[in-house]
C-alpha cells in the first residue's frame, strides 16, 4: 500500500542518516515523536504539501511509524514486529495525543489491500489499544474510537526544543523569500487585471508577513538556544 512505501521509506531514511526532504519533530515522549514532513523540496511548478506522522523509536532507531490525517494507519519495520512496541505508543501517547484535536477516530481495515495475515494482525492491533468495530462487511472491518463523551482527555503537549540564533535568522530568511514571492503575485494580478478583491487579500497578507518579519530574530521566542 501508498501508506507503508511512505512510512518504510521515512523510516529506513532516519536509520541511515539521510532524512526524507523537509523534517521537523516533536518529542511527546521519550520514544515517540510527532512529524511534519515534506517528501521533496517544493518548487512553483511542483508544490508539496506535508503529511502528519507519528514515529516511534526503539533501541535509538525508528521503529515505526503511524501516518495521521482523517484517520491513522500504522506501519511497523518487519525486524520490529511482535514486541507490543506500537501497541503501547499508540495506547499511551499517540491515541491520546491525537484525540485532543478531534473526539471521534475511525479507521476502515480491508482484507482486500492488507492481505489476510495482515489484516488479522491490523484487527488484533485496533482491539488491543481501544477501538471497536462498528461495521463488518464484505472483508472490510470499520472500527472507531468515540472520546466526545468524556470529561477530561489526557494532555501530551510534548517538549519544546530551543532556537539558537542561527536558526531564528534562518527562518527570518525564510519568511522573506515568501514575502517576496506574495509580493509578486499579487503584483501580476494588479498589473494584469487591476485591483481587485484578490490583490487587496494579497497586500494585507504582505503586510502581515513583513510585520512577522521585522520581529526576527528573536520576538516571536521567549526561549532561544542559549
Amino acid at each position: 500500500m501508498e501508506q507503508e512505501k511512505i512510512l518504510k521509506k521515512i523510516l529506513d531514511g532516519l536509520n541511515a542518516g539521510r532524512g526524507t526532504g523537509y523534517f521537523f519533530k516533536r518529542p511527546l515522549a521519550d520514544n515517540v515523536d510527532q512529524a511534519r514532513i515534506w517528501m521533496e523540496k517544493p518548487t512553483p511548478e511542483r508544490p508539496v504539501f506535508p503529511i502528519t506522522a507519528y514515529l516511534i523509536r526503539s533501541d535509538k532507531k525508528y521503529a515505526g511509524g503511524v501516518l495521521a490525517s482523517e484517520s491513522l494507519y500504522a506501519y511497523m519495520l518487519t525486524s520490529m514486529r511482535r514486541k507490543s512496541i506500537m501497541s503501547t505508543a499508540l495506547r499511551n501517547i499517540i491515541l491520546p495525543h491525537f484525540l485532543q484535536q478531534r473526539a471521534i477516530v475511525r479507521v476502515s481495515l480491508s482484507k482486500a489491500q492488507l492481505g489476510e495475515r495482515n489484516y488479522i494482525s491490523a484487527r488484533r492491533l485496533a482491539n488491543a489499544v481501544g477501538f471497536e468495530p462498528f461495521r463488518e462487511q464484505d472483508n472490510t472491518c470499520k472500527f472507531m474510537i468515540d472520546a466526545s463523551g468524556l470529561k477530561q482527555r489526557e494532555l501530551i503537549k510534548g517538549v519544546n526544543i530551543p532556537f539558537s540564533d542561527k536558526d531564528l535568522e534562518r527562518l527570518k530568511n525564510h519568511l522573506l523569500y515568501a514575502l517576496s514571492h506574495v509580493q509578486m503575485i499579487r503584483t501580476e494580478l494588479e498589473f494584469r487585471q487591476g485591483i481587485s478583491a484578490a490583490s487587496e487579500d494579497l497586500r494585507e497578507l504582505f503586510e502581515a508577513l513583513r510585520e512577522q518579519a521585522e520581529k526576527l530574530p528573536g520576538a516571536w521566542f521567549e526561549g532561544k538556544g542559549k
